[in-house]
C-alpha cells in the first residue's frame, strides 16, 4: 500500500521557482506517482517531462502521466541520462534515502542545463522535536516525518549547503518551512532559532 509520500503535488516546494521560469525539459527524480510532474506538465504544456522512481507500484501509475517513466534508481550505474539536457530537476525528499546523496548530486548536476534550475528539498534533522529527543537520549525511528525508517542520510541547512557547494551548485534560493506558529515565535526571536524550528528545508540551485 503506498502512502501520501507517493500521491501528493509539492506545491510547497515549487513555490521557489520564478514566475519567468519556463523549462522545457523537466526530471522529477523520486517522482512517486507522478502527481507533481503531471502538475508541471500541465503548468508548462510545452515541456518535456520525465519521471524516475523506484517503487514498482508508484511507477506503473506515474507512467501514465508522463511523457516517460523510468523505473529505478538514481544511484543505479545502469541508469543513462543525457548531459547539459533538463532546464528543471527536481529532488524533493529523495537525498536523504539515498546511500551516496553526495554523488547522486554530481550526477543530476552533470544532467542540469547550463541555464537550468534544481529544486531540493530535505527534512531538518537539526528540528527541535529531534534535538529534545536526543537530549532524553532517544533516537527512534517512526514511520513518516523526519526520523523516518527509510531515511539513511540525514542534513542540517549548513551541511546541505555545503554538499550543494561540492557538487558545484551555487544555492540561488534558501528557504525554511514551518507552521504558521514556529513562524510567529521565529520573527519575535529575531530569526535566532530558525535552524531548530525548521521542518523541510528548500533550495533551488543552478551549476556553477
Amino acid at each position: 500500500m503506498l502512502t501520501a509520500y507517493y500521491n501528493h503535488i509539492r506545491l510547497d516546494a515549487l513555490a521557489l521557482l520564478p514566475s519567468s521560469f519556463i523549462p522545457q525539459t523537466i526530471l522529477d527524480v523520486g517522482c512517486g506517482e507522478g502527481d507533481t510532474a503531471a502538475y508541471l506538465k500541465k503548468r508548462y504544456e510545452s515541456a518535456q517531462v520525465i519521471g524516475i522512481e523506484v517503487n514498482s507500484h508508484a511507477a506503473a501509475l506515474a507512467r501514465e502521466k508522463l511523457d516517460r517513466l523510468i523505473e529505478g534508481s538514481i544511484e543505479s550505474t545502469e541508469l543513462s541520462l543525457p548531459r547539459n539536457h533538463f532546464d528543471l530537476i527536481l529532488c524533493l525528499d529523495v537525498l536523504e534515502h539515498l546511500n551516496d546523496p553526495w554523488r547522486a548530486l554530481l550526477r543530476l548536476k552533470k544532467s542540469l542545463s547550463h541555464q537550468g534550475l534544481m529544486l531540493i528539498s530535505l527534512p531538518n534533522i537539526q528540528n527541535w522535536r529531534v534535538v529534545m529527543n536526543l537530549l532524553r537520549g532517544r533516537w527512534e525511528y517512526v514511520d513518516s516525518g523526519i526520523m523516518d525508517r527509510t531515511h539513511l542520510r540525514f542534513f542540517t541547512s549548513k551541511s546541505a549547503h555545503k554538499y550543494q557547494r561540492q557538487a558545484g551548485l551555487r544555492i540561488l534560493q534558501f528557504q525554511r518551512s514551518m507552521g504558521w506558529k514556529l513562524k510567529v515565535l521565529n520573527i519575535m526571536t529575531c530569526g535566532i532559532f530558525s535552524s531548530f524550528l525548521a521542518f523541510h528545508l528548500y533550495f533551488l540551485a543552478c551549476r556553477e
